[in-house]
């Protein structure tokens, strides 16, 4: 009981398929049943195009996970917009992997409040070192500084060159 073109050894295809396996609607070029549209993959029941191995998705996904909402890079789930990390419930852009961040997050931390180029958490204004609770421009990786601090030491107050700490003013000295 075949219809048209049929090159497998199976039963009941409607239309060309070079599969062995049956009850096929359009164009499927993978061994299993029961697609809709252009399916290249190995599952069933997907709705449009799907390059994953997974079901039930709605739109484009290049994942192999399901039920995501629009453009999804990643595998994970229940994404609101523009995600390209492995986690969820996400607000905006994010590119770390980690969750409930608010603005634009380079690291993987959570809930920071503005730029943030390090993987540590509840930072106030810009911090390129992987520590936490620092007030102004911090390059090195310690934490709660003043002002400016280029060295890996904590609780100085002016510029520090050095790798001690509790000085004053500028030092260019290994002592306190």
């Amino acid at each position: 009981q075949l219809v048209n073109t049929d090159r497998s050894n199976t039963g009941h295809l409607v239309s060309s398929d070079r599969s062995n396996t049956g009850q096929l609607v359009n164009t499927d070029r993978s061994n299993t049943g029961h697609l809709s549209s252009s399916d290249r993959s190995n599952t069933g029941h997907l709705a449009s195009s799907d390059r994953s191995n997974t079901g039930h998705l709605s739109s484009s996904d290049r994942s192999n996970t399901g039920h995501l909402s629009s453009s999804d890079r990643s595998n994970t789930g229940h994404l609101s917009s523009s995600d390209r990390s492995n986690t969820g419930h996400l607000s905006s852009s994010d590119r770390s992997n980690t969750g409930h961040l608010v603005s634009s997050d380079r690291s993987n931390t959570g809930h920071l409040v503005n730029t943030d180029r390090s993987n540590t958490g509840q930072l106030v204004n810009t911090d390129r070192s992987n520590t936490g609770q620092l007030v102004n421009t911090d390059r090195s990786n310690t934490g709660q500084l003043a002002n400016t601090d280029r060295s890996n030491t904590g609780q100085l107050v002016n510029t520090d060159r050095s790798n001690t700490g509790h000085l004053v003013s500028s030092d260019r000295s290994r002592v306190s």
